[in-house]
């Protein structure tokens, strides 16, 4: 179980390894970044959870079907959540006919909304959930778009 901090989105290879492994967003206070999955293919491994975290306002990750598949153990689910220092950032989710389907499951737990969106790749079932609050398409202040893939 590994939480591995990055601040941009220069590096070369993260490898969560085995457990329950989370990528952490962090910044310097003024600063934002977008971090595009599809750009760093491969780079990411073995992990399973991602949080904005302090001072990531106005950043941004785009994030697809394959992007999971490779960043995640044999599960191939992904979760992402945040703080409320990271409001003004967006989480744009690639959907369609060979990405994550357009229409989320939605689940209420409490305070907590989730999205699940499910898809198939490589004969495998693939899981990206987002951990969103009460305010529908806001996640502690993060904007929730899907873009056509």
């Amino acid at each position: 179980n590994n939480a591995i901090s990055i601040f941009d989105a220069n590096f070369a290879i993260i490898d969560g390894g085995a457990g329950l492994d989370t990528l952490v967003l962090g910044n310097s206070a003024g600063t934002s970044f977008a971090l595009d999955f599809a750009a760093i293919s491969g780079v990411a491994r073995n992990i399973e959870k991602i949080e904005f975290g302090a001072n990531t306002s106005g950043s941004d990750i785009f994030i697809d079907i394959d992007d999971v598949f490779a960043m995640t153990d044999s599960g191939h689910t992904l979760n992402i959540s945040a703080a409320s220092a990271a409001a003004g950032s967006t989480i744009y989710v690639v959907t369609g006919t060979s990405d994550f389907t357009a229409s989320p499951a939605v689940n209420t737990v409490g305070a907590d909304r989730f999205l699940t969106y499910t898809g198939s790749y490589n004969g495998a079932t693939v899981t990206l959930v987002i951990n969103e609050t009460t305010t529908p398409g806001s996640l502690g202040g993060i904007t929730v778009t899907q873009v056509a893939g």
